[in-house]
């Protein structure tokens, strides 16, 4: 997979090491602000896939639902973000095959 999903995988075990652990407060910060960055990578993947599937509706519904996701939907962020996570392994935006003649 990614570097990035490795660097995921790090920062959750970084951060739960630094809690059980090592209890340094500066750590689990840089992890939490490491941990963050990489999300809103992973969200911004996100969106693309979703302007993938959305590019036959209009532009003005396609703004309204990026704004319900981004504004009102929190928990439709963190899909998002699994969304652009799961897009690693499997590429969604994969042209169709062209049938033969």
């Amino acid at each position: 997979p990614s570097f990035l999903v490795w660097v995921v995988i790090a920062s959750g075990f970084g951060y739960f090491l630094d809690i059980y652990f090592l209890k340094m407060g500066l750590l689990k910060m840089a992890i939490i602000n490491l941990l963050i960055m990489v999300s809103f990578v992973y969200f911004i993947q996100g969106m693309s896939i979703m302007a993938f599937f959305l590019k036959r509706y209009s532009p003005l519904f396609r703004f309204g639902i990026y704004g319900l996701v981004i504004l009102f939907f929190q928990m439709m962020t963190i899909i998002v973000m699994g969304l652009g996570l799961a897009d690693t392994w499997f590429d969604f935006r994969k042209l169709q095959k062209q049938p033969t003649k």
